[in-house]
């Protein structure tokens, strides 16, 4: 499975470290955090992987596996967690100065993304839709708030 690191981190409860499945403690989930983190606050586009040993007399090789996310037939939950990937995936040239002529027109910037918080503030600083010295929730959570208080600010 691939996606997004905290939707898939919350679907396991094992992880691969030098090719020997653990169980996930505090420590690993600090480390999972710190370096989520890190890729996360240098705008790098972080996808996560896991995967499940599935029982081959259960699953056969002509079993049919139901995509539709409310009938899902195979096991979705106690996953080994693999690891995770960062892109650098750099907002195009000139991408700022147009936000910055956007706003002396008057123009309102929002920016739509599937990233994660902290990715994507960390993209929307780099090109000027938050502008240096605001605070958003994610440097809100750096500071010690959860993320629901500073969502809420």
């Amino acid at each position: 499975m691939k996606g997004a690191p905290e939707r898939i981190w919350g679907r396991c409860n094992k992880i691969l470290v030098n090719g020997e499945v653990r169980e996930i403690t505090d420590y690993w989930n600090k480390k999972f955090e710190e370096a989520n983190a890190t890729f996360g606050k240098n705008g790098e586009r972080v996808l996560a992987f896991a995967n499940i040993y599935l029982n081959k007399s259960e699953y056969k090789r002509d079993f049919q596996f139901v995509m539709k996310e409310e009938d899902k037939n195979y096991p979705m939950e106690d996953l080994t967690f693999i690891g995770l990937v960062a892109l650098n995936d750099p907002p195009r040239v000139y991408v700022d100065q147009s936000v910055s002529k956007c706003r002396i027109a008057g123009i309102k910037v929002i920016m739509v993304t599937g990233d994660q918080p902290v990715t994507a503030a960390s993209i929307a600083k780099k090109v000027n839709i938050i502008t240096p010295g605001s605070r958003v929730n994610v440097d809100l959570v750096e500071e010690g708030m959860s993320m629901d208080q500073a969502n809420e600010v």
